[in-house]
This record gives structure tokens, C-alpha cells and sequence, in this order.
């Protein structure tokens, strides 16, 4: 088993700790309406693609104040069911690029979920006219097990509690969420579902997360904070927290001593990931809890035999944000 090492900033006592899939496989364990605004219109014309969007908006910075936006007639939360649709509106002190947030929980976990956005009144590029939104599954019950010790993977049920996710690609084209421009002043947003039901609890326009600072300068910035010494924090893959599939379980693999844990006799539960972990945009959630403040160092334990001679990537997160350019695109070497 290989292991990779890098430096990340950890605050307070509890973090969440995401891996997407940019590639193809690998596995992983022991991962230590319709009004118009009162704003400016900014670029946006339907029918072209999302680059094109960027460019004609590349005037813009990114903005650094989350900004709420308003159910205009009811309250939140609210269920929309294919067909259906809500209209929010916004206000912006100061124009720039954001992400835009949904606080939701899906309702229905046969079908796919997909919406459309249209802000003041049009889709500002093609991606638009249909995003995907993942349904979280989370484990039932704790592991079962046969007669004779044999551990298998718990049943999968809709996690049901709201969680953020920001609008993306879900194709993969794009490595990280969506931007939309937003001038000075109001907004709105029209949000349609055209296929499955979520509950919405709210939107909001976030600073993006789209990895423009470097290691280096992550670490620069973050020079204040000492690194972490104490005992090292051990967090099973198999424990994941959430999974955008409910395909994504925790498997047995009784291959290896370095495993934990690890039966010859029975079958142990061990891992999670594997070629149920191949799709572009699945995602895997860790809830971690660390004792202090300070620089901590990431270490995965994994196994990547799918791409012979190859790499398998993934986009790591903590608390919803990629942490530095490199964390975008960590490769995986075939071990």
C-alpha cells in the first residue's frame, strides 16, 4: 500500500473532509422568478458555453461576502417537485464571481435530481439549463454479519438531514463549481426542478472555490499556526459519514495484513471505494474531530489497480473548499 502526505490547516474540534472523483478508479482506506433586478446586468446570453461565460465576465473578482438570498412569497424550507419552481431574490454590495449554494435534501432517491437556474430572468450559459444535484445516502444500520462472523455492508437510506453543495459540471469538464456574475445591487434567481423533488432550505452566493491559491502560498498564509504533534488521528475509510451514490459502500478485502481490520478466518469489513468509486463527480464525506488548531498532515492508505500503469485523481475538501491548486488533482499511482 502506497501513502500520500500533504500539510493542510485544521481549526476548532470537528471538520469535514470530502474526496470527489475527477477520474477513473481507485480505492481508499484508513483516510487518516421572473422580476427584473434593480442591479446591473451582467454578461449573460444563453446558448453558449460556460468558457465563453468566464471570459465575458473576466473583469470580475471573486467576491468575498456570502450574500443570502430571499424566498420572495413563503418560507423556507420549501419541497418543489419536478415541474415546479421558486423564484429568490438577492442583494449585492459589491459586483463579482461567485458560487451559488444549496442548502437542500433530496426527497426521492429513484430518481436523478436536475434543475435549471436562471438569473434576472435568463440562463447565463448553457450549463445552466440542467444541473445535476447529488442525493446523500448514508449507512442505515451498523455492519452485519452472518452466522459464522462474515461482516457485510450496512443497508443505504437517504441521508436525511440539509447539506450545502455548490452548483457544478456534473459531467467532470469542469474541476471545480460553477461561477456566476453578479453586479452591485438586486438579483434574482429563478430555481426549476425538472426532474426528482428536494427539499430547499436556501441559496446563497459564496466566495468560489476554485483552487487559485498554491501550496506554497496556503502555507504562507497559514505560517501562524504550529504543526500538529500529538497522537496520530486514525479515521477508517469504511466510516465515511456521506456518499453521493448509493452504490458507494464499504467493502471486505482479507488480501492484506495492513488492513484494519483483519481476519483471515472471517470476512472484515475494511475499505470503501473500488470500482463503485468510478464516476466523474461522486463523492465521499469524512466527518473528522481534531484536538487543536495547527497544521496537520493528511495520509491515505489506498489501493489503485484499475488504471495499469496509470493514475486515478481526486479533488480533495475540507469544510466544503479545496484548500490549495494541488488538492484539485491529486493523482493516484497504479500500486
Amino acid at each position: 500500500m502506497n501513502r500520500k502526505i500533504q500539510s493542510f490547516i485544521c481549526m476548532g474540534m470537528t471538520a469535514m473532509l470530502s474526496i470527489s472523483l475527477l477520474g477513473v478508479p481507485s480505492a481508499a482506506e484508513n483516510i487518516t422568478g421572473d422580476n427584473l433586478p434593480t442591479g446591473n446586468m451582467i454578461n449573460s446570453v444563453s446558448d453558449h458555453d460556460y468558457s465563453n461565460y468566464l471570459s465575458e465576465n473576466a473583469n470580475l473578482k471573486s467576491g468575498t461576502e456570502d450574500v443570502q438570498f430571499l424566498f420572495d412569497t413563503i418560507k423556507a424550507p420549501i419541497k418543489i417537485k419536478d415541474s415546479e419552481k421558486v423564484t429568490l431574490t438577492g442583494e449585492f454590495a459589491e459586483g463579482g464571481l461567485y458560487n451559488l449554494s444549496l442548502s437542500y435534501k433530496a426527497l426521492d432517491g429513484k430518481s436523478d435530481i436536475n434543475i435549471c437556474i436562471k438569473i434576472d430572468g435568463s440562463y447565463p450559459f448553457d450549463g445552466a439549463k440542467d444541473i445535476s444535484l447529488p442525493a446523500a445516502w448514508k449507512d442505515s444500520t451498523d455492519i452485519r454479519k452472518d452466522d459464522f462472523g462474515n461482516e457485510f455492508s450496512p443497508e443505504q437510506v437517504l441521508y436525511d438531514d440539509f447539506r450545502a453543495v455548490s452548483l457544478a459540471d456534473s459531467t467532470g469538464a469542469q474541476t471545480y463549481p460553477y461561477k456566476f456574475a453578479f453586479s452591485a445591487g438586486k438579483h434574482t434567481v429563478v430555481l426549476e426542478v425538472i426532474g426528482g423533488e428536494i427539499e430547499l432550505n436556501g441559496v446563497t452566493a459564496i466566495t468560489p472555490d476554485d483552487g487559485s491559491v498554491t501550496y506554497s502560498e496556503y502555507i504562507s498564509k497559514n505560517s501562524s499556526f504550529k504543526n500538529y504533534s500529538g497522537e496520530s488521528i486514525v479515521i477508517e475509510g469504511e466510516d465515511a459519514n456521506i456518499k453521493t451514490e448509493r452504490s458507494i459502500i464499504s467493502k471486505a478485502d482479507s488480501s492484506s495484513k495492513k488492513l484494519t481490520p483483519s481476519n483471515v478466518a472471517v470476512s472484515k469489513i475494511n475499505y470503501i471505494g473500488g470500482t463503485n468509486w468510478k464516476n466523474s463527480g461522486e463523492e465521499i464525506v469524512w466527518k473528522i474531530n481534531v484536538p487543536e488548531d495547527g497544521l496537520y498532515k493528511l495520509g491515505i492508505m489506498y489501493k489503485q489497480d484499475q488504471v495499469i500503469n496509470g493514475y486515478s485523481y481526486r479533488n480533495l475538501k475540507i469544510d466544503g473548499y479545496t484548500p490549495f491548486e494541488e488538492a484539485g488533482h491529486i493523482a493516484f499511482p497504479y500500486n
